[in-house]
């Protein structure tokens, strides 16, 4: 009986064993199940705060084209830190804890953004994965200042046993550096063209210098982009990507000849041709031109609309009255050797000066405003580099300016060739 009795509780205890067994191999099977679980919702979720920051790009534009700039943090896309235009939570459903986006183990996740570059910005959002390690060791891995260590696309961040086990989107390639490559910018063209009814005219021309003023507003935050910046040809100016309306005045007008809605996409130029009437440049009113000739062997005649108005020496310079938006000729021997509008405005011009052309170096965290001689030729956004050239000459005074105070931060006189400059 005792053998029996013996027998029965070694089976029972086998049976036991058996169980245990079963449910671990059960709970490493359902924990590897969960982990496979995870790691296929963090993709999908690496997706979802990626869109949130830059949208579709195509019909949607995410938090940027509505705020105009990058989120401090990730946090910023459930709770708005303050920003004006703010429509979110830009994300369905996020995991917070902390104050923080946690990924679906429980860790925070990793953003890491350069916007300084010259071309192209660099995007990534970045989870630990199971063992919750990186190289990326800091305290709040939301914000976008606080990313520490290798950058996720360099080949030591792949090498790494801290990292082995990260997910990255977009996907990185260890050989290409641009593949975390991200265009939100885009530039917005403004041609006016002007009736002007003077009888030596008769026809719509091109419009003259600060005879227009362009203000650019988003429409999500209401605040002005580009704020009342004089117009001259060739006006550009770059956007973040987003819904604006585009607002022309002038002081010759009773009201504002343009209101505009336009779309910036990602890179691909827009570009606005506007027609307006109202001029009659015979009755404009009077401003100096202070002309410069520095052609070295020969006079220079100045003539307004075809009559003489001065003759210049070389190395001479005169002020000279002038009628706004009036057409402009330097002649030499009775042939015109250059040709310009006058800006509404005193205006300085160097004749037969030699091309010269800056590369300006924006450090500040606000976009400048570049002119020449007073006249707008482009803005550089905050901390990227820009090259300006088109019509430059040795002798031109160039002048930079915050965008958002008009608070003067560089003057640069050109000489020849190329020159560069930093802001500040």
């Amino acid at each position: 009986m005792r053998s029996s009795r013996g027998f029965a509780l070694f089976g029972v205890l086998v049976v036991l064993a058996v169980i245990a067994m079963g449910l671990s191999v059960m709970v490493v099977l359902a924990d590897r199940l969960l982990d496979e679980d995870r790691v296929a919702a963090v993709t999908g979720e690496l997706e979802e705060i990626y869109r949130a920051v830059v949208g579709n790009q195509r019909d949607t534009f995410g938090y940027i084209g509505e705020i105009g700039a990058y989120p401090a943090s990730l946090h910023d896309l459930v709770v708005n830190p303050g920003n004006a235009g703010w429509r979110g939570p830009y994300l369905r459903d996020p995991r917070v804890g902390g104050g923080m986006l946690l990924d679906p183990w429980g860790q925070p996740y990793e953003y890491w953004v350069v916007d300084g570059v010259a071309t192209s910005d660099r995007l990534a959002i970045v989870s630990r994965g199971a063992d919750g390690l990186s190289t990326n060791t800091a305290a709040d891995p939301n914000i976008r200042t606080s990313y520490t260590g290798v950058e996720p696309y360099q080949a030591a961040y792949f090498s790494d046993p801290k990292n082995a086990d990260n997910v990255v989107f977009p996907r990185p390639d260890a050989s290409r550096a641009d593949t975390l490559n991200v265009n939100t910018d885009s530039s917005l063209n403004i041609a006016i063209n002007n009736f002007d009814s003077n009888s030596q005219v008769n026809a719509f021309v091109p419009a003259c210098p600060n005879l227009f003023t362009i203000t650019v507003q988003n429409t999500s935050r209401e605040t002005n982009e580009v704020n009342a910046v004089g117009y001259a040809p060739g006006f550009q100016v770059t956007l973040p990507q987003g819904t604006y309306r585009v607002f022309v005045t002038s002081v010759v007008l009773p009201t504002p000849p343009v209101n505009d809605r336009i779309v910036v996409f990602p890179v691909v130029p827009v570009y606005r041709t506007y027609n307006v009437t109202g001029l009659d440049s015979s009755g404009t009113d009077q401003f100096v031109l202070t002309m410069t000739n520095k052609y070295p062997v020969d006079d220079i005649v100045v003539a307004q609309f075809g009559s003489n108005q001065a003759t210049l020496n070389p190395n001479e310079t005169e002020a000279i009255p002038i009628k706004a938006c009036a057409t402009v000729n330097v002649k030499i021997g009775g042939s015109v050797v250059e040709s310009f509008t006058m800006p509404y405005g005193n205006f300085s011009k160097i004749a037969g000066a030699t091309a010269a052309a800056i590369t300006i170096d924006n450090n500040l965290n606000v976009t400048v405003n570049v002119y020449r001689n007073g006249l707008f030729i482009g803005d550089i956004k905050k901390n990227k580099v820009k090259t300006f050239s088109d019509d430059l000459v040795a002798g031109d005074l160039i002048t930079a300016t915050r965008a958002d105070n008009g608070v003067l931060v560089k003057t640069v006189t050109l000489v020849a060739g190329s020159q560069t400059a930093a802001v500040p």
